[in-house]
């Protein structure tokens, strides 16, 4: 039993001195300058279904157009 629970703190002392280590080249990694970080993103697209009436569609789409994400478009659907 002493073995086991000996075996159980020798993990764990492992355990956290890695989560240290990896914290530690984590933080060392510098940031990417705002610009760059905008070209890396990927484009994303938003879909918006049309269809009927849609109580608070302005403020809906308000939203769509006013996000803060650089890369996107958005595409409107509508059953014709």
């Amino acid at each position: 039993m002493a073995i086991l629970l000996a075996a159980v703190v020798a993990g764990s002392w492992v355990y956290m001195v890695m989560i240290v280590v990896a914290a530690r080249r984590w933080k060392a990694v510098p940031l990417p300058a705002p610009a760059a970080a905008a070209e890396s993103v990927e484009a994303v697209s938003i879909l918006k279904p049309l269809a009927g009436l849609d109580e608070g569609l302005e403020a809906n789409l308000r939203t769509f157009f006013t996000q803060e994400y650089p890369k996107f478009e958005i595409l409107f659907a509508v059953r014709v």
